[in-house]
């Protein structure tokens, strides 16, 4: 049972009304009301329900009653705020979509919670319970809730709630809709790729690379001698495998790419949350020495699945230094192979199918060795296809050839956080711009861009059909999240802010331009779910995810699994 309606039972029970239970519980009218409406609900340290079951206790005497004790009512209301009776699965995968949509390291909800690391990582992973769930839901709701405000993602918490979480909703009232979210006795159903778009419009590098120790990277426990080999590893023994093996090729001298494929049923790696740490920290150390990293996805899995295992890749993605591949075939259901190469090191793990721990890990840093390996890497990379290129400003001329390719290749699905400049009258961009103070250099990239994108979009327009969705904000969200001119292609590291009568303005030229063009269909969306980021899906081609806030970057996604749920994703 919901608080209110307990709140409200108890009070029709009794017969009492807001202001005698306001007197008799010393809570404050005002507050009372806001729990029967439900926008608020007592925190769960229990001195506001306890107020209130004395409050009923109380009431109950003033009439002659014994059938409403404190204790009884003090159970039941805190029961009904604390969510012990929900569903405890359906609380763990909602609190994962927050700590993910969130980017809340396991550490810093541990360290905010008092509690160890490795249990917190038990309990997102299912496997370990609460021994006191209302407590735990209720110190977590208010872990969530402080981080959503000193960070400014409140409306993060607002896309999966579907509530409005802007600056106006203050801490109180942000705990009890996440304690509401988290207690709820079903998961909100998500569209697959709606929490990996999240984590890239939310993402931030800089705050992402803070957290990331720089100095150091934490060595197993004892020093390995290379080369080594082990058969029938335990799951630590594969761990210090892995470790060091980014050791290896962190400390050498060798600039080699690093290349990286496994088959390995390697989740229990990632819940060792000591583990995962210090192997975010090697990658991390890896690619700010500069080498590049080739890695072959596992994608014979369910979508879903693949889809948060890239979540995880996001961050370093984001760095330019990763390409991802995949095998377009089927890979083998009886044999697993495990292979990390670097200019330093080679990795290597074989073992059948639901036996890993039976199986055979081999480190070496011999020459002959490394060589062989990096050989069948290459050859592996030649058998694979992209899953998606990555292109940051320094591959800004590949970009302008991939989508030079793909200019004139179909129907098209374009959902925009901003108005696209190829809508815009050159007179009227060139305004724009001088109000914005660019210099006459800047000034004419852009409109040299904003004329090549008319060009291309008036071609397309004559043999295909074309759905633009556009972001149509009142006054008070445009004042919240300010809209910028799109010109990600450009790598602009300073974003072009329209005043709101400006974007007003290239609202309605957007919709003169569909006008204008019969293939072209305009659709408005008061509620965009995203700030950040331009989707374009092209109709079994291809999928453009760009990024316009800095650090800009643009993923294209050639892979048909994710090309097929892009076509029928509709952003919450």
């Amino acid at each position: 049972m919901t608080f209110d309606r307990c709140l409200a039972d108890y009070m029709s029970l009794l017969n009492c009304t807001p202001s005698e239970l306001a007197q008799a519980s010393e809570v404050s009218r005002s507050v009372i009301s806001r729990y029967l409406s439900g926008s608020r609900i007592p925190s769960g340290d229990g001195n506001t329900i306890r107020r209130l079951a004395r409050g009923f206790s109380v009431t109950a005497q003033r009439q002659g009653r014994t059938d409403v004790s404190e204790e009884e009512a003090y159970e039941v209301l805190f029961h009904a705020v604390s969510g012990i009776e929900i569903d405890y699965s359906a609380f763990v995968g909602n609190l994962n979509l927050l700590v993910k949509a969130l980017n809340i390291p396991y550490a810093e909800l541990a360290r905010t919670l008092n509690y160890d690391p490795s249990y917190i990582s038990r309990v997102l992973s299912g496997q370990r319970k609460p021994g006191n769930l209302p407590v735990f839901l209720s110190d977590v709701s208010e872990c969530i809730a402080r981080r959503s405000g000193n960070s400014g993602c409140g409306h993060v918490i607002g896309k999966l709630t579907g509530v409005n979480c802007d600056g106006t909703m203050d801490l109180e009232e942000r705990i009890s809709l996440v304690r509401r979210f988290l207690g709820s006795n079903t998961i909100r159903p998500a569209h697959p790729a709606q929490d990996f778009l999240v984590v890239l419009d939310e993402f931030d590098l800089e705050k992402y690379t803070g957290t990331i120790p720089s100095d150091e990277l934490i060595l197993p426990p004892a020093p390995f001698r290379l080369p080594y080999s082990k058969a029938f590893c335990t799951l630590r023994e594969m761990m210090d495998f892995e470790l060091e093996f980014l050791r290896q090729t962190v400390l050498s001298d060798a600039q080699e790419d690093v290349f990286i494929y496994s088959e390995m049923p390697l989740e229990q790696m990632s819940k060792d949350y000591g583990f995962y740490r210090r192997w975010i920290n090697g990658v991390a150390l890896v690619l700010k020495k500069g080498l590049h990293i080739n890695i072959i996805h596992n994608v014979d899995r369910p979508f879903q699945e693949m889809l948060v295992g890239l979540q995880g890749w996001i961050p370093m993605y984001m760095t330019g230094q990763i390409s991802p591949y995949y095998f377009r075939e089927k890979q083998s259901q009886v044999f697993l192979q495990h292979l990390k190469t670097s200019g330093a090191a080679a990795l290597s793990g074989e073992a059948i199918a639901g036996h890993p721990e039976q199986g055979l890990f081999s480190l070496s840093d011999r020459p002959e060795d490394v060589a062989y390996y990096r050989n069948k890497a290459r050859l592996m990379l030649e058998k694979a296809e992209p899953l998606m290129e990555i292109f940051t400003f320094q591959r800004r001329k590949e970009l302008r050839s991939r989508l030079e390719e793909l200019a004139e290749a179909g129907n098209r699905r374009m959902i925009f956080s901003t108005i696209p400049v190829f809508v815009l009258p050159e007179a009227e961009l060139r305004e724009f711009l001088r109000s914005s103070g660019l210099d006459e250099l800047a000034m004419e990239g852009v409109l040299e861009y904003a004329q090549r994108s008319r060009r291309e979009m008036s071609r397309l327009l004559e043999a295909y059909r074309v759905t633009m969705e556009l972001p149509d904000l009142t006054e008070e969200q445009f004042e919240r999240n300010p809209v910028s001119l799109s010109v990600p292609e450009l790598f602009y590291d300073t974003d072009l802010y329209y005043t709101y009568p400006q974007y007003r303005r290239h609202l309605e030229q957007a919709h003169l331009y569909a006008q204008a063009h019969p293939n072209c269909t305009l659709q408005s969306n008061a509620s965009p779910a995203f700030r950040n980021i331009n989707i374009t899906v092209i109709e079994g081609r291809a999928v453009l995810v760009s990024r316009s806030k800095s650090p800009t970057i643009h993923f294209l996604i050639r892979h048909p699994k994710m090309i097929e749920a892009f076509q029928r994703f509709s952003p919450e």
